[in-house]
């Protein structure tokens, strides 16, 4: 989908507005005095996907991160169900939405099963055992409760955070390449069980990703490169920083 069809689907979709999950405003992203990205409008609804595409270096983890308040943009507006996370910080559910990163942030030496309660606990929700067994056998990985997860392969690590996921049924849920170190079998794993949770708890996903397999797959997506600067617009952010 074009940035400009979005645009459109998005205005009319937005009306209603205890649908909106997650929206930025007229957001900005700078790297020092280089600015990356400007005037980036974006809505996700309640049981949507977008995918968020374009090469690499534009700007794609630096936009997650901000929407989802690890990072501070550089101005604009992220709203994430109805509470101002930027330029304010207006929240007091942060377990509604959850980051995925890229490459998954494990505690190497403590079991599967300790690293999932780990998660939960962060988001102050304490799993049963039962439950933490279940998500793992959905994920693939039944009978590796105790296994250190050092040891496990890449994309078994993935398939971890998957089940975090499942087991904490976020309402937002933002992911940074969530294919990385996946096989056929793993993206399709990954595809049911986005699909499971935008269909039984409308949960809103947000994914940044070159897999052509998971962009077809979602929702919408976008090209970021519609919201790169122009040269003449650089040259004044430039000129602008030395002389204020």
């Amino acid at each position: 989908m074009s940035l400009q069809k979005y645009e459109k689907n998005t205005k009319s979709a937005v009306l209603d507005q205890k649908d909106v999950a997650l929206r930025c405003l007229e957001v900005e992203l700078k790297v020092g005095h280089r600015t990356l990205l400007r005037g980036i409008n974006i809505t996700v609804n309640a049981g949507e996907s977008l995918a968020l595409t374009g090469p690499n270096g534009l700007g794609k983890t630096t936009l997650l991160r901000c929407l989802a308040g690890i990072s501070r943009p550089h101005c604009g507006q992220v709203t994430v169900c109805r509470e101002e996370l930027w330029p304010t910080r207006l929240v007091t559910n942060e377990h509604t939405a959850v980051f995925l990163a890229s490459q998954p942030a494990l505690l190497g030496d403590h079991t599967v099963a300790g690293n999932l309660e780990f998660m939960c606990n962060s988001f102050a929700y304490k799993p049963s055992f039962s439950e933490i067994n279940l998500a793992l056998d959905q994920v693939g990985l039944e009978g590796r409760q105790f296994q250190i997860s050092r040891t496990l392969s890449t994309g078994q690590k993935r398939r971890l955070t998957l089940a975090f996921a499942l087991i904490l049924k976020p309402k937002v849920l933002i992911a940074d390449e969530p294919t990385n170190g996946l096989d056929m079998q793993g993206v399709q794993l990954c595809q049911h069980i986005f699909l499971s949770l935008m269909k039984e708890h409308k949960m809103a996903l947000l994914t940044a990703t070159h897999d052509e397999r998971l962009i077809d797959w979602c929702t919408h997506n976008i090209p970021l490169e519609g919201f790169i600067p122009t040269q003449r617009q650089k040259h004044s952010d430039i000129i602008g920083s030395v002389f204020q």
